[in-house]
């Protein structure tokens, strides 16, 4: 506090105007956190959505729907799987339940996630037949399985993990075998 005749700034008023002015500069700097971890969010995100929605249609309509993840080109496609071919092949792509466009994502067409990889060293889905597929489907009730058309064999999942990297970053994107629930860590 001033008293009478003095001039000058106390110490108090020059705390106040310092802690201002460091408020301001914390606000105004960049953030020194690494973008990596979160583009993975957003590709993880995005797959563990469209898994998600694959399974939700399955349920809701009561027929069989996949999810195919391409490792090489990045692409997602949710479909309504055509039972009747051999091999197991796509009806029709689903629509996707916000933009209603044609749920076929591709990784590298979204600028945020250009550099975001599918890192599996071999397809992400393995069976009871234990063969790996790049592709999943969801039946009726959810399950997730892998229809063989040309025997008439269903195959449980044994193992479905989608790895992603970004940097020196990693994410995990798991499938359970028995109820399709899908993780993340």
């Amino acid at each position: 506090m001033k008293s009478q005749g003095s001039k000058g700034f106390t110490l108090l008023d020059t705390m106040i105007v310092v802690s201002i002015m460091a408020t301001f500069a914390v606000m105004a700097l960049p953030s020194f956190t690494s973008n990596d971890t979160y583009q993975l969010d957003l590709a993880k995100n995005e797959i563990v959505a469209a898994i998600r929605f694959a399974r939700s249609e399955a349920l809701r309509t009561g027929e069989t729907y996949g999810v195919d993840i391409n490792r090489a080109s990045k692409q997602i496609t949710i479909y309504k799987a055509d039972l009747t071919v051999i091999p197991v092949g796509q009806e029709f792509i689903a629509y996707h339940p916000i933009n209603k466009n044609p749920y076929d994502y591709n990784l590298n067409t979204d600028f945020n996630l250009i550099n975001v990889s599918i890192v599996n060293s071999t397809e992400p889905f393995l069976f009871t037949d234990s063969v790996r597929r790049k592709s999943l489907l969801f039946d009726a009730n959810g399950t997730p399985v892998w229809f063989d058309s040309n025997t008439g064999t269903t195959y449980q999942l044994n193992n479905g993990v989608v790895e992603l990297a970004k940097g020196v970053h990693t994410y995990n994107v798991s499938v359970q075998p028995y109820n399709g629930r899908v993780t993340s860590q």
